[in-house]
């Protein structure tokens, strides 16, 4: 799977890029934000979703770990799909969308196109619980960019907050790239 990319902005469509990496142009779906910013020949770096189908292959891009994991967590919902996820996480900040959860208020989700009322409620139902997981994941502790990242990926994977930053709280020094970090926390947490 493709977990982020690197390189030139080649075309900007109407909901998606194309990112030139080393001579190969992605077509990476991603929310109104990313396109408004996006510009023809300048670099870019995304958090990357690959959506395998029977037929297709989709990537979806994002600017933090953070938006990809409130992503992934939208397309836990049963009736969710990415294309919905996508327009649901186009509407606005992360934090409005986490507020209006939080606070068991659907209308702003009911504001996206084919977001009817039960879709905006079991959304707001089922993730107002992990909410907290995604937001926990923001401790001081891990402070640092890496570790937070790590500590994301885990989450990301349904390992519960607190056994990701345990898992975490020894790492050893000498492992250098998220991908070792994140071997070394699922090898430690397999071996509890």
């Amino acid at each position: 799977m493709i977990g982020c990319l690197s390189g030139q902005t080649k075309k900007i469509g109407p909901n998606y890029i194309i990112l030139n990496v080393g001579g190969v142009g992605y077509k990476v779906f991603v929310p109104v934000f990313v396109l408004e910013k996006a510009k023809i020949g300048e670099d870019l770096e995304l958090e990357i979703h690959t959506q395998v189908k029977e037929d297709q292959l989709d990537l979806y891009g994002f600017k933090t770990s953070e938006e990809l994991a409130f992503f992934e967590l939208l397309l836990s919902v049963s009736g969710v799909g990415p294309k919905m996820a996508l327009n649901i996480l186009s509407l606005g900040s992360l934090n409005s969308l986490k507020d209006s959860i939080a606070k068991k208020d659907p209308t702003l989700l009911q504001s996206v196109s084919g977001v009817g009322r039960k879709i905006a409620e079991k959304i707001v139902v089922e993730l107002k619980s992990k909410i907290g997981t995604v937001e926990g994941a923001t401790d001081a502790m891990f402070a640092d960019g890496d570790s937070k990242d790590v500590l994301d990926a885990l989450v990301g994977l349904g390992i519960p907050a607190q056994d990701a930053k345990r898992a975490l709280s020894n790492l050893p020094n000498d492992l250098s790239t998220t991908e070792q970090k994140i071997k070394y926390a699922l090898k430690n947490l397999g071996g509890k």
